[in-house]
């Protein structure tokens, strides 16, 4: 489980009146900007950064990695995304029972050794059901040599329709959204920020959701890529639910993509048949995933193929897939997922499951697992406390790596190369403090074959805190 957020509705003053109609235009000057700029940093300071000196590697290896050699996974117990879908929720509930809805300012950093980050935003309500989005990031490096980076992480606009007992979401602009069932990781869409241009929606009834999102993650390389994504879950009974979804990424279009893109419910793999649809420019995945709550323990599992039908040994594709699986009982949770390499991959440079070198997916990107282990418990009405221990494999295997034949693939298909091991202890800590949120949270562990070096090991630590401040 993870440690959720709480707000609190409180009535506006005049001042903040003031100020959400005056954000409300920076929202959408920002916005314009964010897909315009389409996610490209603006560099502060233009000195090259002078990093300690290492004994020499391969670019492969070297990139495996940040710069700080730290494995930090995004959706850890400070998930940015939890924490505001937790947010949406409880803002929403208080529309409904006639409460005013909070506005929302938020600050997560992180320092690991010589690299430190942050992100504010801010999200809020001008208008009943409807919430403008933004956040700013910054990056920099540590050392002989300092760089800092900003960038527009999110700006988007949200608003939410209701009639009976169903629920319509819209959302606009740069953005992320997490999608999958995990609780620590997920195999279908992490929504880890820096977000991506895009239109996304929602449909939500007592037993079911669909989602769907239409993301354009081209680049100046790449001016054209173009992902589609859709989700459907269910309840079948009280105790399990299950859910299906496609994803769809192409470097070229196609005749009708925009009816594909946009409508409701048609299956996604269908779309290299059309006519005219080139099938070398473009990468499916199929995921299915299920949850089953018996009350004293909960079970839950992703699997996702690279396409499908492949590992079901029904045809010649290479079997390129992710499997998770969890467990929760009381305050335990445990959890377990592994990528085979070139899961996300594609031979159409273009067509790959990745933005800018970053996974979308899990945040390892391909080749290697992890198995967390938590532990939750309050410690006072305001206060909770997690800890655990986590072990981490990395193959030399990347997000965007693609096999020249057969033998390779073969040879290269879990655990390639100089394995990474890396196993360590994290803890977090929450302090809800009237209208403040704090959170911290610390990780460290020792890294065996540190940077795919055979027999170096290396300390590695990450330190993250989190300010919520609902008004």
């Amino acid at each position: 489980m993870v440690l959720q957020r709480h707000v609190k509705a409180a009535p506006m003053t005049s001042f903040q009146r003031c100020v959400v109609w005056a954000f409300s235009g920076l929202v959408a000057a920002a916005s314009i900007l964010a897909v315009s700029l389409a996610g490209s940093p603006m560099v502060l300071a233009a000195p090259e950064p002078v990093l300690w000196q290492e004994p020499a590697v391969s670019q492969a290896s070297a990139d495996l990695q940040e710069p700080s050699g730290v494995l930090l996974p995004p959706a850890s117990l400070l998930s940015l995304t939890v924490s505001e879908t937790v947010a949406n929720r409880d803002a929403l509930g208080q529309e409904d029972s006639g409460r005013e809805a909070p506005h929302i300012l938020t600050f997560d950093g992180v320092w690991e050794r010589n690299h430190a980050g942050a992100n504010v935003g801010l999200a809020i309500n001008p208008w009943p059901r409807t919430t403008l989005k933004v956040a700013v990031g910054f990056d920099g490096f540590l050392g002989k040599g300092e760089r800092f980076d900003a960038s527009v992480l999110q700006a988007s606009w949200q608003r939410r329709f209701h009639w009976g007992g169903h629920e319509l979401e819209l959302e606009i602009g740069k953005t992320a959204r997490r999608l999958g069932r995990g609780r620590i990781d997920t195999l279908l869409m992490s929504g880890e920020l820096p977000g991506f241009p895009q239109i996304a929606y929602s449909v939500q009834g007592p037993r079911y959701r669909y989602e769907k999102l239409i993301g354009d993650l081209g680049t100046a390389d790449r001016p054209y890529k173009r992902l589609t994504a859709h989700r459907l879950t269910y309840e079948l009974t009280p105790a399990l639910s299950v859910g299906l979804a496609e994803i769809a990424v192409r470097s070229e279009p196609f005749p009708g993509d925009v009816f594909y893109d946009v409508l409701p419910g048609l299956p996604l793999y269908l779309s290299k048949y059309v006519p005219g649809a080139d099938s070398a420019s473009d990468n499916h995945l199929i995921y299915v995933d299920a949850e089953y709550d018996a009350g004293d323990w909960l079970g839950y599992g992703e699997v996702i193929f690279n396409e499908f039908p492949a590992g079901l040994w029904l045809t010649n594709n290479p079997p390129l897939f992710g499997v998770l699986l969890g467990f929760e009982m009381g305050p335990w949770l445990a959890e377990y997922s592994m990528l085979t390499n070139y899961a996300y991959s594609n031979g159409d440079p273009g067509s790959r499951y990745s933005h800018e070198g970053r996974s979308l997916g899990h945040w390892m990107g391909a080749d290697g697992d992890a198995l967390e282990v938590r532990w939750t418990q309050g410690l006072a009405p305001n206060w909770q406390l997690a800890v655990g221990g986590f072990h981490w494999r990395k193959g030399e295997g990347k997000v965007d790596d693609w096999y020249a034949s057969r033998d390779e693939r073969e040879e290269n298909a879990f655990l390639s190369g100089v394995v990474e091991r890396t196993i360590g202890a994290v803890g977090a800590v929450k302090a809800d403090l009237d209208r403040l949120e704090l959170t911290a949270e610390v990780r460290a562990g020792v890294a065996q074959n540190y940077r795919h070096q055979e027999g170096k090991s290396e300390y590695v630590f990450a330190a993250k805190v989190g300010i919520s401040y609902p008004f």
